[in-house]
């Protein structure tokens, strides 16, 4: 792990990194509990105006989670990618009676930072960095001309790539008692405990055939078990409350009533609020938000390219976990998990159950 800042030399480090004109980027990680984001924001509301400062998102779940901002500089960051769909004209099965058809054999798709969403912005700060793909971290670097502070979770299970660089550890607020165990995984204390805050972790008795039929999300590192699941799932129909994994390469951007955008892309998880009766459809909402709108899925690549290209998820593998947020995890494990697996679980739900 890289080099472990004090509070305080965080904080003279990152206003020095503000004040400084000639510098651009500064990365900084922190585990669980230390609350990188709101340090960090406060530190640049100290020299400049909210409406000056984008906030990019790696997780999409915070962004269902808070209040649209007036200032619609909160965004996820699949939503700064422009998808361009590009026929092949070169294929005879590209023309039809003289007019134009898409064929999604032959589609191809270009992908691009919008640059028009850092209009008016001096600053970006990214959370969650360890999140987003390199190449489009890259990418957003080298299109935003202004200050970039990168934050991310170097402990997580898939952040080893961030291992090296500078990180903070010490928290001087109260954490939940999960939080506190999270951070522990890590033998790092925790100064004090807020035993006002519902959580737990618990072991318990799991049947096999009671697996994903609940609201809590199933987690598991053995791919058999998951396996046996998720073919029960495409075999039977939808039904409400199934959750199902984003596949999909391609983004689906959707505008609601209040002119909030949604991207439905890879890693996206989606529910099933309704099945309606007619129709192809399906009533979805978008995991921890409230945004539901109406499209339709299939459970494999198909030449539709309407579709929404979806897995089960009802129970998902650990590395699908780190892109999400739950209140009710249950694991099923029948092989030991390392170091960084148990801090992502832990560190990414409010009550875990065990199951022995």
């Amino acid at each position: 792990m890289g080099a472990i800042m004090e509070l305080n030399e965080f904080i003279d480090s990152l206003n020095d990194f503000i004040d400084n004109v000639s510098e651009r980027k500064y990365y900084i990680g922190g585990i669980v509990g230390t609350n990188v984001f709101k340090i960090t924001i406060d530190c640049v509301l100290a020299k400049t105006n909210f409406e000056n400062i984008c906030v990019i998102e790696g997780c999409q779940d915070y962004i269902g989670l808070s209040k649209p901002s007036i200032c619609r500089n909160h965004l996820y960051y699949m939503d700064l990618i422009k998808e361009t769909k590009i026929p092949n004209y070169g294929s005879g099965d590209s023309f039809d009676r003289g007019f134009m058809v898409w064929n999604p054999l032959t589609l191809e798709y270009k992908y691009e930072i919008d640059a028009n969403c850092f209009i008016g912005f001096d600053y970006i700060i990214i959370n969650d960095s360890q999140l987003i793909p390199p190449d489009i971290l890259n990418a957003i670097e080298d299109t935003f001309p202004g200050k970039i502070i990168v934050i991310f979770d170097p402990y997580e299970y898939g952040a080893e790539s961030y291992i090296g660089y500078s990180n903070i550890v010490d928290t001087l607020s109260k954490q939940s008692t999960i939080v506190a165990f999270a951070r522990s995984i890590f033998n790092i204390p925790t100064r004090s405990i807020d035993k006002s805050v519902k959580c737990s972790v618990k072991e318990s008795k799991i049947s096999r055939r009671s697996i994903g039929s609940n609201n809590s999300q199933y987690v598991t590192n053995n791919k058999f078990i998951a396996s046996a699941l998720w073919e029960k799932q495409i075999n039977s129909s939808f039904k409400r409350g199934q959750k199902l994994w984003v596949m999909d390469d391609r983004i689906f951007h959707i505008i609601d009533s209040n002119n909030v955008k949604y991207s439905i892309t890879k890693n996206s998880l989606l529910v099933v609020d309704s099945v309606p009766t007619n129709g192809k459809s399906l009533r979805l909402r978008v995991w921890n938000s409230k945004y539901i709108f109406n499209h339709s899925v299939a459970y494999k690549k198909c030449d539709d390219i309407d579709k929404i290209f979806v897995v089960p998820a009802n129970m998902l593998m650990i590395d699908q976990m780190r892109y999400h947020r739950f209140s009710d995890t249950v694991l099923i494990s029948d092989n030991v998990l390392n170091q960084r697996e148990r801090y992502l679980i832990v560190k990414n739900t409010n009550n875990l159950t065990i199951g022995i």
